[in-house]
């Protein structure tokens, strides 16, 4: 992602942004079609999800199976990172993914148990983030002046929070007693 500077102008940063993504895809795929490895590629982590399922299948049967619909996926993902990376120049997207530890921000992120779980566990737990269950979104925009805006007249927008997990499933699932010390005990190092 671009960093946008007082100097210039939303449309401007968002212009060198989308010619910067599409030539650059350009020259290094040199017109190859990227749907078909990306394709065997997602056949590869779904057979690797369905061997921890207990199944025998491998990658290559499944992209068999499935490659039409597969190419679909991948074609639909490509055309949507080329439309919001290439032609949405009024402002930029930034896909978020919570750091597995890092203390869990109501503000920026979601609990996918709604804070039920994020009470359990020993007294004075910080809640960390165990993983990252959905992808968020935010939006980041110039505007000469806006409510809300840094000190470039940058404004951004959180669109979609990420959903996350918390640490604190453990104590929930009984695999860990509350008893037990937990790195998430510590307050968070500011």
């Amino acid at each position: 992602m671009i960093c946008l500077s007082a100097a210039e102008s939303q449309h401007t940063s968002a212009q060198w942004r989308a010619h910067a993504r599409k030539y650059s895809k350009q020259r290094l795929y040199n017109g190859r079609d990227l749907a078909t490895g990306f394709a065997h590629q997602l056949a590869e982590r779904i057979s690797d999800l369905l061997t921890i399922a207990g199944s025998s299948s491998n990658a290559d049967n499944v992209f068999e199976l499935y490659r039409p619909h597969l190419e679909t996926i991948v074609r639909t993902a490509l055309d949507l990172q080329r439309m919001t990376g290439e032609e949405v120049t009024a402002c930029d997207y930034e896909v978020l993914v919570v750091r597995i530890d890092e203390v869990y921000d109501a503000v920026q992120m979601e609990d996918i148990y709604n804070g039920e779980i994020a009470a359990t566990g020993p007294p004075g737990m910080v809640p960390r983030v165990l993983s990252t269950a959905d992808l968020g979104l935010r939006r980041t925009e110039k505007k000469d002046s806006a409510e809300g805006a840094d000190e470039d007249g940058v404004v951004t927008t959180m669109l979609l929070r990420p959903k996350v997990v918390l640490d604190t499933v453990v104590y929930e699932l009984g695999l860990v007693d509350e008893e037990d010390t937990s790195p998430s005990t510590a307050e968070p190092s500011s």
